[in-house]
């Protein structure tokens, strides 16, 4: 399958490749052709097919049970109304970096603490949901929506979150919105 994607795709190699959920998504249990997977990955790597490859989705339980080479990149949902600290941290520690998606989906848009940083910041609510991510050691996956009128407008918004950082009182602050 990799050999035919990098056909499609017109090349010999691709920087990151993606174990897309894994077989148990209901729960945190590893499943044995969650390896077998992973294994085909591992070997798109040795075979130069692949720089790095990741897992989306995964849980901690789930990413230990994998042998062999460790995940370099978790996606995962991240926002202020879902996060997971525990696997963020695991992630952390592990040195497995973390791409979120979901960012916007779950902002608190209406929420006082958004808003009061969004003045505070010269930021739209938005930004802040980027920012926080960001200073959360993440990347992100974003968009720019499907009318073209806006794409500069959007663009600009998303760059915006690299103009200023929030203290740690803050942070802490957006960290416990997932719980209210």
């Amino acid at each position: 399958m990799v050999q035919e994607n990098l056909k499609q795709l017109n090349t010999t190699y691709v920087d990151l490749l993606l174990l897309h959920e894994p077989c148990n998504r209901g729960n945190a249990e590893p499943h044995p052709s969650d390896q077998k997977a992973w294994n085909a990955l591992m070997t798109a790597v040795k075979n130069g097919w692949a720089r790095a490859i990741g897992v989306d989705k995964f849980a901690v339980p789930q990413m230990e049970a994998l042998n062999g080479t460790r995940p370099a990149v978790l996606m995962a949902p991240m926002s202020l109304s879902q996060h997971d600290d525990v696997t963020l941290a695991y992630c952390q520690e592990n040195n497995i970096h973390c791409n979120a998606y979901g960012i916007v989906h779950g902002c608190k848009f209406t929420d006082s603490t958004v808003l009061q940083l969004a003045a505070k910041y010269n930021a739209t609510a938005s930004q802040i949901c980027g920012a926080w991510t960001r200073q959360r050691g993440c990347s992100m996956a974003v968009g720019v929506g499907t009318d073209p009128s806006k794409v500069a407008e959007y663009i600009r918004e998303d760059l915006g979150i690299f103009e200023f950082n929030m203290t740690a009182l803050e942070m802490d602050a957006l960290n416990k919105l997932q719980n209210s």
